[in-house]
């Protein structure tokens, strides 16, 4: 993802491209002008739009920026790669040495675009004036960074100068407008416009690769707010747990208490029980029991001697009652 700040006169004509066109770039031809006597309606391109992007957030327009690193390019070792070309063609440019500053966005260590790095290319102060040009780039790391924004600038300058880059090894470079899209520029005698298809490869590739990130980026956020969530669910379902816990013990308790009141109100003459003690009827009992109810009759060698023995006598006769007839009155 990158972005141009230009300032000047141009600042127009890079405001009326789009960094996210999917019109397909012409091939070995000069990029169309703009119609000036028409002109688009601006995209933002600043910085802060891209961070905006980012991070979902709202901030000031003007909100300054604290870099963590600064650096000058091609000034002290050691040289990366493109910034001695990058300082060489800036000097024959009647331009001070461009300068590269970087910040950390995203504190996390699995965050990726996680550095702002800005190259910022002044333009000269004597005649003739050229306008001064600042280009943002969001890298995992800071070398990335620096690497990819002195890149860029070496082929903003080979398009911005071409009377500068003729006759020499720069014409050949590929070469990007204020908007950062590739431009055809003179074919080499050998490799003819090559180095041209590589740099349109190199823009759609960095381009892909930005918008895989911010979609890494927006499904990284969805992620961890999940996970905040079920977080809290899972804590909120440990303390429901908990809860329950208690309640289920204090029921056991209560439980525990009612049947030993219970066990306090029953009789305890089954302690004393002998346990040998059948439960079961004895039939033979049973028996024995009923024939004692019954009244054997007396033997003769059970009666009492003593006693006198009874004889049955003779019942004297009836006296004889006399039949009196009433018709005798």
């Amino acid at each position: 993802m990158h972005a141009s700040r230009p300032q000047g006169p141009r600042a127009d004509v890079a405001a009326s491209y789009s960094l996210h066109s999917k019109t397909p770039l012409p091939r070995c031809a000069a990029a169309p002008g703009p119609n000036l006597a028409e002109p688009s309606e601006p995209r933002p391109t600043s910085f802060f739009h891209f961070f905006l992007l980012l991070t979902s957030q709202k901030l000031p327009a003007q909100m300054p920026i604290e870099y963590t690193h600064v650096r000058q390019v091609g000034v002290r070792p050691p040289l990366y790669f493109f910034e001695r070309a990058l300082a060489d063609l800036a000097i024959r440019c009647g331009r001070m040495v461009p300068e590269v500053k970087g910040v950390r966005t995203e504190r996390s260590a699995d965050s990726e675009m996680a550095w702002l790095v800005t190259c910022v290319v002044r333009g000269s102060g004597i005649s003739p004036a050229t306008e001064e040009f600042t280009i943002d780039v969001m890298e995992r790391t800071w070398l990335d960074g620096m690497i990819r924004v002195s890149q860029e600038a070496l082929a903003r300058l080979a398009f911005l100068h071409p009377e500068v880059v003729a006759g020499t090894g720069y014409q050949y470079l590929g070469q990007r407008d204020l908007a950062g899209k590739p431009v055809a520029g003179a074919p080499h005698a050998d490799t003819a416009h090559q180095l041209h298809h590589m740099e349109y490869l190199l823009h759609h590739t960095q381009t892909q690769q930005d918008r895989a990130r911010e979609s890494e980026r927006k499904l990284r956020v969805a992620a961890r707010r999940r996970v905040t969530r079920l977080r809290a669910k899972v804590t909120s379902l440990e303390a429901l747990t908990t809860q329950m816990e208690a309640t289920i013990e204090e029921l056991e308790d209560d439980g525990e208490d009612l049947r030993k009141e219970n066990e306090a109100l029953l009789s305890d003459d089954d302690d004393y029980e002998d346990e040998d003690f059948d439960m079961e009827p004895d039939t033979e009992d049973e028996a024995f029991i009923n024939d004692e109810d019954e009244e054997p009759e007396p033997l003769m060698s059970e009666e009492d001697p003593e006693e006198p023995a009874f004889v049955e006598e003779d019942a004297p006769p009836a006296p004889e009652v006399p039949v009196v007839d009433l018709d005798d009155f």
